[in-house]
């Protein structure tokens, strides 16, 4: 299996249509069945948010976004992280602004 690197200038305005883009680049489709459940492994380092310590917001909505457009179902889609020492997954899920997220796209 051959890896692919996507790279893209973004700006604020375009990032979850970018986030898009990039996962087309990469051609992830042809990866990841649509038809099986699909983990989603948000990355949760601290509880509160931190710059480059965790999933930011806008790359778990690009990422989301992009899997219901091209066909996957809300219910088979399951964001996940898992507890430790130094987090709490809903508070991590609360601070670091995923929840609305996910329940905007009902996961």
């Amino acid at each position: 299996m051959k890896s692919t690197i996507s790279i893209l200038k973004t700006s604020p305005e375009n990032i979850l249509n970018d986030y898009s883009r990039l996962m087309h680049l990469a051609e992830y489709e042809g990866f990841i069945d649509k038809e099986k459940e699909t983990i989603l492994k948000l990355n949760l380092s601290w509880t509160k948010y931190f710059p480059a310590c965790s999933s930011a917001v806008w790359q778990v909505e690009g990422v989301v976004r992009t899997l219901l457009k091209d066909g996957f179902k809300p219910e088979r889609l399951l964001p996940i992280e898992n507890k430790t020492v130094v987090t709490d997954p809903h508070q991590g899920a609360i601070q670091n602004l995923w929840l609305p997220v996910l329940e905007r796209y009902g996961l």
